[in-house]
């Protein structure tokens, strides 16, 4: 499955990654969206604050039966609808209204594309779909409906060769768009209310010949544009002139590639974090995240690292704190998450998510873990705790892998996301143990569990298999406990 983050972790997984989307809500939840090439679906997630992410539903896009090559995704500015391009005849642009509480999406309907579009976003007032196709040359402009469903192309511009990327700027009185065979910045003039684009004078902003002008974004005080160029992995650090709508002379080109780099470069994508004071691009040859620090007065960029990151990492986001990074890749079938440094900008690896080993986990399922769970901790010492006191939790991730005959079965793959006991195991034991050495059977538990389980690599049926071994462990852990407990030291 192909991903792109739009969470902008819009991100797709499944054969190959999508995009990702993030979003933030009225409830003050983060959720991402993460789009599924080859299995035409949504994955929609919540990011905790601890960056943490748990998964709340796998929605379906409506569309042709064979997929696209991505799933490109936008997100509509006051946060209550999303839209998922689809990239197979006949094009068109699936609509959803968001629960801003939930998260999850209700499909309102769908409205025709011109092309296969690589890349769609909404005008600042939500009331345009701007599009630009990659193999048709051309950007385009869609009225949105007030149900939120895409309505028949109005404006359709021929550009040079495989037109990639396309936003307004922040007054949304401008339009930027480029050509990544041409070499192109393209500029414009957008009327807000009739969604009309014209040519500014000048109509386009050249890079380096064979550089590629790949995808750009726009610095949060609105004075700098970076361009990130597909073909020599360039960074490009233009001014922006407000007032005319123009990208002034560049005053730097950097390089996302990595120290001592040999070989063909391929850059994909590029993110600013929300205070403009770092800055990261993503580079497929070598699969790593190039991270620059920003001096947001002139604009210049200075290198702080290379990550390495997801195999070829078309897409990655940051969220709207500015503390995580997410990265999907093309070739892996999963993602990472990042820790952002406050002062630094580096980033700290917190975790990988396989989507063919965190399938969605049939409630009977979810039920007969917990009754395991429920009986190992229970069972052993005579005192079988019910379900609710014990607190656990068990969530099955909502990536799910690739459905064929032969691999039905891979459903049942699971990950024990998180289990948090809440009461203390032995009431009769709480003065000796106390609130830390409990906390730390319950973290002891985890950790083995996860050690037997492998982290939900193993099918259903190879747990029932390994119940006793894990009773023997944990029984271990507890004797402990209670030796500790009772004054006996611990060997």
């Amino acid at each position: 499955m192909r991903t792109r983050v739009n969470w902008k972790p819009v991100f797709g997984m499944a054969a190959l990654l999508g995009a990702g989307i993030f979003m933030s809500s009225a409830s003050a939840a983060t959720f991402v969206y993460v789009g599924n090439a080859d299995s035409q679906d949504v994955t929609v997630l919540e990011l905790r604050s601890n960056g943490d992410l748990t998964p709340v539903e796998t929605a379906a896009v409506p569309g042709p039966a064979k997929p696209g090559s991505s799933l490109p995704l936008a997100v509509s500015p006051d946060k209550k609808r999303l839209y998922a391009g689809l990239r197979n005849e006949p094009y068109s642009v699936a609509t959803f209204a968001i629960d801003a509480r939930t998260g999850k999406l209700t499909p309102l309907g769908s409205g025709p594309l011109a092309d296969s579009m690589a890349y769609v976003v909404t005008d600042r007032s939500g009331k345009f779909l701007l599009s630009a196709s990659y193999g048709g040359n051309k950007v385009t402009v869609n009225p949105i409906g007030p149900d939120g469903v895409v309505q028949p192309v109005q404006q359709i511009i021929a550009t040079q060769p495989n037109a990639h990327c396309i936003m307004t700027d922040p007054s949304n009185r401008y339009v930027l768009h480029t050509s990544l065979g041409g070499d192109l910045v393209y500029q414009e003039k957008f009327d807000g209310k009739t969604g009309k684009l014209t040519p500014n004078d000048p109509p386009s902003v050249s890079v380096k010949a064979k550089a590629g002008a790949r995808h750009l974004v726009f610095s949060p005080s609105g004075k700098f544009v970076y361009l990130v160029d597909e073909l020599d992995a360039s960074i490009y650090v233009f001014p922006w002139d407000a007032k005319t709508g123009t990208l002034k002379k560049e005053v730097q080109v950097a390089t996302s590639l990595p120290k001592g780099f040999e070989g063909k470069p391929w850059a994909a994508d590029i993110h600013l974090t929300p205070d403009g004071k770092f800055l990261y691009a993503s580079e497929r040859t070598t699969s790593t995240l190039a991270a620059f620090s920003v001096d947001r007065k002139t604009g210049l960029l200075t290198s702080i690292d290379s990550y390495p990151t997801e195999k070829q990492p078309r897409s990655f986001n940051i969220d709207p704190t500015g503390r995580y990074l997410l990265s999907v890749g093309q070739l892996s079938n999963s993602m990472t998450s990042y820790a952002i440094g406050k002062t630094t900008g580096k980033l700290t690896k917190l975790r990988e998510y396989d989507p063919d080993r965190h399938a969605e986990l049939p409630a009977a399922d979810v039920r007969e873990y917990r009754d395991t769970l429920a009986d190992l901790l229970g069972g052993r010492t005579g005192k079988t705790q019910p379900q609710a006191a014990l607190g656990i939790s068990l969530v099955g991730r909502p990536f799910r892998p690739r459905i064929d005959g032969d691999t039905r079965g891979e459903r049942r793959l699971i990950e024990l996301q998180r289990i948090d006991i809440v009461r203390q195991l032995h009431p009769e034991k709480d003065a000796a143990l106390g609130v830390l050495e409990l906390r730390r059977g319950a973290e002891l538990f985890v950790e083995r569990f996860h050690q037997h389980i492998q982290l939900g690599a193993q099918p259903l049926r190879q747990l029932r298999h390994m119940r006793g071994k894990m009773r023997r462990a944990i029984f271990r852990e507890h004797h402990l406990l209670q030796r500790a407990a009772s004054g006996v030291g611990l060997q």
